[in-house]
């Protein structure tokens, strides 16, 4: 019997890879003890052939009664397997074991013409624990590749075959410029293979015994190349646990590097495999009866005598790995193993010193790795402290993703500042808070329901200190203690909560509570003369509350109350007025400018803009050194080119994203020359203000739009590890995946806008799934659901788009009820939608695509009713009636083309472009309807069509 299938058909036509069937009857009866004792018979066995022996079969019959017949059938198979390699070798003593006894099938065949289905063994390339290496002839499609055969225990157990088989089709869809790819899996004979792309290079493992061979004592390797080879390493993992894929044996033999030196990543797939067989055999030796365990422990030993390979995985596993945790291993035990490769890769010595075997264990999951300066003092000590973060022991002190060391490897090659620190008595204090998770989380849920008690008690002291007027110094002081007490919770620790798995609905509440205790303010103290100041900066907190907790409409008449008072206070005392109170009234203006906008009032936008940036700008004149002024000043320049790019002014939108981003740098650069410490609110903003810089430089320099969003996503990067805002971090580099890959779209490089995309939905599915309460989570989930199913309509895989957008449908509908509902939503769902029937469309399902485009407008009226001046609703309505009467065409509804034409041409009159496509569609439409509906739709239109 046997089998080969191309991986991108794997999974529909078995559930497991299939035996032979003397193998299948030999191993049906066997109980799991006897399996692991056959296993080791066998590796005993195989362990001989590899040293030149010939092991008695009989007498290993003789001693294993039960497993007589197993064993010989899988005899055969074995002497196979190992056969035609050893004949490649030349080993005649191997060779001749290797032939005896093969039967009839195996006595007329040379090695030389070994075949495993529709591929001819050429010659071995590699063998260890995990098999044999060859390179192949794929002769239907003249093609070499490397072949792989697996280790004889993957043919005792249905269940690992089956774990192996959907492992290598998951690892076959992985597309990157450092994985070598998976082709196909199959068994012929009884043995069982998989093959791969065929890398002409050198294992970094035999690099590194060549430099071993090489270097002299005083003698180093080019630290700057081995860091690279570890960028695109960690690149090449990143992209394969975005999906769902965690290699689990990472080392220098699985790394090859070619003659061009570029680095392969290999053997994805078959690591897991690998890893939880040998740990779980590792687990069930050290346990059961302990009159037994002893024997055990020396047949493990034994067997890692026998495998050298798996002795050199021991070397680079995690802590989590090497206790036996596979419950606890993930894609950050890449990481370690990734560092660890690379740690031996600088210093040619392993990063956790001792002999194989289990004493080794023991060592990597208990002892710290030693430090990278130790041995090699002439690198930089940052490269140390990132080596130590990628190999902590706790894997929550690590990199969280592969990418995260991939930039800090990067900052260390260009000289920048790594996010990785030396461990402070803070991050110490962290390590005992996860250890002790559940006391912690108590502790802090008691905190912020004594905090949410504070502002009802904060609330009674104002009223107290109104009615306190024989004491008004000591009512002044009850209020500022109250006030700050407020403003704190409602800003930092609402801020901090937002990173708390879990306590969305606490912040809610935090935040619901914090707004009114504001209006209680505002309702007592708004005739009181001497807190019009106070009265300006609280109209401005519920302005910024009711954004958050309700939406932008809701919030412009607060920002307007607070110009208002911010004025009053300025024009009062004008010569002597304080810088912060400016600061303040800007720092409100801005927020009004982005609330006008938010509900299409642009041009009152734009004037609050030009306030803010007026009042900011003679700040910064005065007191050029403030950071605070300065980062403030640049957001509102910001803010002002996006206003412009929305109006599609592109030239005086580049022009304010240039000095925002030219006063950013230089702010930047002027803190770390005088040792200043640049704080996250500068970082965001220069990262927001590179990525809209990209947005107008795309169409003309493309090149230099996507260099910018690279820049972005490093800055963030940077922040993510460190930011006490972490959430709204992870938050902001999501979209600026989201839009490097619309970047890439644009210039027609699908596949690197389908990874961006990829890595935008990971980070938003995550940020979700910890708080669904957040509406910006699920919003911005769903748009990139939206647009990666975009994406898949332009590599024609409308089966995979609708399912995309499906679930996008489901989540933006989700923000069409509650006082949060805005227009944008509603139109965004109705561009869904449209999205939806396009696929429907591809895939012949006319009638459901008629339905879709029907609803998607029934979408767009809606919003246009709530926001008459919503442009895009207007846009979006014309397409979903050119695409609406293409499909009505194409179904023949004749009785309904004439009502879907007029309302076309309705919505296309009122943009002569949109005239332009409508005139177009209709002659189209024309020479496919009916004569005389057609004479009659040309009279109707008449006017309009000639024009």
């Amino acid at each position: 019997m046997k089998t080969s299938e191309q991986l991108s058909n794997l999974g529909s036509q078995c559930d497991a890879l299939p035996r032979d069937d003397a193998l299948s009857r030999a191993s049906a009866q066997l109980t799991d003890q006897q399996q692991q004792r056959l296993t080791y018979l066998l590796d005993d066995y195989l362990a001989g052939l590899e040293n030149g022996v010939s092991r008695n079969v009989d007498e290993i019959c003789e001693a294993n009664p039960d497993l007589a017949d197993a064993i010989q059938a899988y005899l055969v198979t074995i002497k196979k397997l190992y056969g035609f390699a050893a004949g490649m070798r030349g080993a005649a003593a191997i060779e001749a074991a290797a032939c005896e006894n093969v039967g009839a099938e195996g006595s007329d065949r040379t090695f030389r013409d070994f075949q495993l289905d529709d591929f001819k063994i050429i010659r071995e390339l590699g063998r260890g624990g995990m098999g044999i290496v060859y390179e192949a002839h794929q002769q239907s499609i003249n093609r070499r590749v490397a072949l792989k055969i697996l280790p004889m225990a993957s043919m005792l157990d249905e269940r690992q075959l089956s774990r192996f088989k959907n492992e290598s089709r998951a690892a076959g869809q992985l597309q990157h410029p450092h994985i070598v790819s998976v082709f196909s899996v199959g068994s012929d004979q009884g043995i069982h293979y998989y093959t791969m792309q065929l890398i002409d290079g050198t294992p970094i493992d035999a690099w590194i015994q060549q430099e071993r061979d090489r270097c002299e004592s005083n003698s180093r390797v080019d630290w700057r190349r081995c860091v690279t080879w570890a960028i695109h390493a960690a690149d090449a993992l990143h992209c394969a646990h975005e999906n769902g894929i965690v290699h689990r044996d990472i080392k220098p033999s699985n790394l090859i590097l070619d003659a061009s030196d570029k680095i392969w990543v290999t053997d994805f797939g078959l690591a897991r495999f690998h890893t939880n067989q040998t740990l779980g055999n590792r687990a069930s030796l050290d346990s059961g009866n302990p009159q037994q365990s002893g024997a055990k422990r020396d047949r493990v030993q034994q067997a890692l005598t026998h495998s050298g390979d798996l002795l050199g995985t021991i070397r680079y596993m995690s802590p989590e790995q090497a206790t036996g945790h596979s419950e606890l291993i993930d894609h950050r035990t890449d990481i370690y193993s990734l560092a660890a490769t690379l740690f031996e890769l600088l210093t040619l010595e392993p990063a956790v010193e001792g002999e194989n075997g289990p004493s080794l264990l023991s060592k990597i999951a208990s002892e710290s790795t030693r430090k990278l300066t130790s041995i090699r003092s002439d690198l930089p000590t940052d490269l140390s402290v990132v080596l130590q973060k990628a190999m902590a022991n706790s894997k929550d002190d690590r990199y969280f993703t592969a990418d995260q060391f991939a930039v800090d490897l990067r900052a260390v090659l260009d000289g920048r500042a790594t996010v990785a620190r030396p461990p402070s008595w803070i991050s110490l204090t962290g390590r005992y808070a996860a250890r002790h998770k559940r006391v912690v989380t108590a502790s802090v849920l008691a905190t912020v329901a004594a905090c949410i008690g504070l502002i009802v008690g904060s609330a009674m002291i104002l009223s107290e200190s109104q009615k306190a007027k024989t004491s008004g110094m000591q009512a002044q002081q009850y209020f500022n203690q109250a006030r700050a007490t407020v403003d704190h919770l409602g800003t930092d620790v609402a801020t901090r909560l937002a990173s708390v798995p879990g306590a969305e609905r606490i912040r809610q509440d935090l935040l619901h509570d914090t707004l009114q205790y504001y209006e209680q303010f505002v309702a007592q103290a708004s005739h009181d003369p001497s807190a019009v100041g106070d009265l300006a900066r609280t109209y401005h907190r519920i302005g910024v509350l009711t954004t958050e907790l309700h939406s932008s409409q809701q919030a412009v008449p607060h920002f307007q109350r607070s110009v208002d008072l911010y004025a009053q206070v300025i024009d009062a005392d004008s010569d002597l007025i304080d810088d912060e109170i400016l600061h303040q009234s800007a720092e409100n203006l801005n927020s009004l400018g982005l609330a006008l906008v938010d509900v299409a009032r642009t041009a009152e936008g734009a004037k609050a803009y030009a306030q803010a940036r007026a009042i900011q700008q003679s700040l910064v004149d005065k007191q050029p050194g403030n950071i605070d002024f300065a980062t403030q000043l640049a957001l509102i320049k910001n803010n002002t080119g996006l206003l412009a790019r929305h109006q599609g002014d592109l030239e005086s939108a580049r022009q304010w994203f240039a000095d925002a981003n030219d006063q950013l740098e230089s702010l930047v650069e002027r803190c770390k020359a005088n040792g200043q410490l640049v704080d996250d609110k500068t970082l965001r903003t220069q990262s927001a203000a590179l990525a809209n810089a990209s947005s107008v430089l795309l169409d003309t320099k493309p090149k230099l739009a996507i260099g910018l969003l690279e820049q972005a996503i490093a800055i963030q990067a940077s922040l993510a590890l460190t930011s006490s805002h972490r959430l709204r971090v992870s938050q902001e580099i999501a979209a600026l995946y989201n839009n490097l890959a619309s970047a890439y779209s644009s210039i027609g490089n699908v596949d690197q806008a389908d990874i961006a995309y990829r890595r935008a939905i990971g980070l938003q599915r995550k940020l979700h799934a910890i708080a669904p309460l957040a509406s910006d989570h699920g919003r911005a989930l769903a748009i990139s659901l939206n647009n990666l199913a975009m994406t898949r309509q332009k590599q024609s895989r409308h089966s995979e788009a609708a399912d995309l957008i499906t679930e996008a449908l489901s989540l933006q509908g989700g923000f069409l009820g509650g006082d949060k509902r805005s227009a944008a939503d509603q139109s965004r769902l109705g561009a869904m939608l449209h999205n939806q029937a396009i696929s429907a469309l591809a895939l012949e399902q006319l009638a459901n695509a008629e339905r879709l485009f029907k609803e998607a407008i029934k979408q767009q009226n809606a919003a246009l009713v709530d926001s008459p001046t919503l442009s895009s609703a207007r846009v979006f309505l014309g397409q979903h009636y050119s695409q609406l009467l293409k499909c009505q065409l194409r179904l023949e509804r004749w009785h309904e083309l004439a009502a879907t034409t007029k309302a076309y041409h309705d919505i296309a009159s009122q943009t002569p472009g949109d005239m332009a496509v409508f005139r177009q569609d209709l002659a189209e439409a024309g020479r496919l309807m009916p004569a005389d509906l057609r004479r009659r739709l040309t009279h109707s239109n008449a006017s309009e069509v000639t024009q």
